[in-house]
């Protein structure tokens, strides 16, 4: 008998097997109602030719996109396939911390949240450990009292990090590469009166692994965010975060440098403290990897 899906997995490849496979190895016990889907954008098979052979090849629908179609345009045309009530992306530089992880968001996800967020850890100061990526308390404020702020700076991390309902999916904006992933979540937080449901019993490892699109940018990243602040500010979005990153008067000029200062001995403190004395080891089938 066929199991509805609850949750779409949505994986986009590229040329990187070995992070896909880390995917897939975490989803052998998993539960059924996890549809896992696959966009390869590669311009080589080596990511086909791994999933050929492995144990879940029957679970998993496959696409490999000829010609590429370029990394935030194949998020879009996994978006657009997904019709399952959830959905997650997942990129193969991101992995579960535990293979529990998927039995955890199902069970959360059966009680009918509109949006859930997991824990993101990141290599730590010492060697086999890991860090979170922002304290979780200043995480939830920011998503619940200031989701403007996201524009400014990335508290959440990857789109990995959130799940949503299908009412609140939206596409990613391709015009923006640097900002894509803050924007789309400020367009979803925006929305209003839905339940945002923070998972701190799951988390993902950020391995830092593979191709990602902010590494082929030019510019500095205080160049990449003014400029296209610039260009949502001229496409009508109105927010004040936008006119700061974006430096238009001299008044908000002083108030980004004064927001940068406060900022660095926020983010001193957090991967001082946290790398050194919050810290956890990382499963031994994950030490190395980073």
């Amino acid at each position: 008998m066929s199991v509805v899906p609850l949750l779409d997995l949505l994986i986009p490849a590229y040329e990187h097997p070995e992070g896909l496979l880390r995917i897939l190895n975490s989803l052998i016990h998993a539960p059924h109602e996890v549809r896992i889907v696959v966009n390869d954008d590669s311009t080589t098979t080596q990511v086909e030719d791994c999933l050929k052979g492995h144990v879940l090849a029957q679970r998993v629908i496959y696409h490999r996109n000829q010609p590429s179609l370029g990394a935030i345009p194949n998020w879009n045309a996994l978006l657009a396939k997904s019709n399952a009530p959830y959905a997650m992306v997942l990129h193969h530089d991101e992995c579960p911390m535990k293979d529990e992880f998927w039995d955890v968001l199902v069970n959360n996800l059966r009680t009918a949240p509109d949006m859930v967020m997991v824990d993101l850890w990141v290599p730590g100061i010492w060697p086999g450990t890991v860090r979170l990526h922002t304290p979780r308390r200043l995480r939830r404020w920011i998503v619940n009292r200031f989701p403007a702020y996201l524009l400014r700076r990335n508290v959440l991390g990857p789109p990995s990090v959130i799940v949503l309902k299908e009412s609140l999916r939206v596409p990613f904006n391709p015009r923006i590469p640097w900002m894509v992933d803050v924007e789309w979540y400020h367009r979803i937080l925006c929305v209003g009166g839905y339940k945002v449901h923070s998972l701190d019993g799951a988390a993902l490892v950020h391995t830092g692994h593979g191709h990602s699109i902010s590494q082929s940018m030019e510019g500095t990243p205080t160049q990449r965010r003014c400029k296209e602040s610039k260009i949502l500010l001229e496409s009508g979005h109105r927010s004040s975060v936008l006119r700061l990153n974006a430096g238009t008067s001299f008044g908000y000029r002083f108030l980004a440098a004064f927001e940068t200062a406060v900022w660095m001995v926020v983010r001193l403190y957090h991967r001082i403290g946290l790398g050194l004395f919050r810290f956890q080891s990382l499963p031994h089938h994950l030490r190395n990897v980073l």
